[in-house]
């Protein structure tokens, strides 16, 4: 059971996405690894370390209380750690496009998105 890596959301307008892929591209001497498009106009693109999340900001809103992104090795097993460590299931676990997904309610308050991604899409 581990957490394979932490990605930092970052928002931004759909204008600002290409730029921002493009600067953190050339700062992390990296390409981007994933690029998903969902419900409401949302983009999301991974470089490095970042989610970079673009859309309107109505469909922003309710995205900006999850403060990163966790991507772990087993969804299930986290899920039972979690539970039995005082942390609140708040959705899921899912499917998603990019995997398993749920997002969680640690005890301090930090609201956290567990990603379990396939292979086929992601590997750490």
């Amino acid at each position: 059971m581990k957490v394979l890596q932490v990605l930092t959301r970052i928002f931004l307008s759909r204008e600002q996405l290409e730029a921002s892929v493009s600067f953190y591209e050339s700062l992390f001497s990296t390409q981007s690894s994933l690029r998903e498009s969902f419900e409401g106009g949302i983009e999301a693109v991974q470089v490095g370390p970042l989610l970079l999340i673009a859309g309107p900001e109505q469909a922003l809103g309710a995205l900006k209380a999850t403060q990163a992104n966790f991507l772990v090795d087993s969804l299930s097993e986290w899920q039972a750690y979690l539970r039995k460590n005082g942390a609140t299931i708040l959705d899921g676990p899912k499917q998603a496009p990019t995997g398993m997904e749920m997002r969680v309610r640690h005890p301090d308050g930090t609201w956290i998105k567990y990603v379990q991604y396939e292979d086929s899409v992601y590997s750490c």
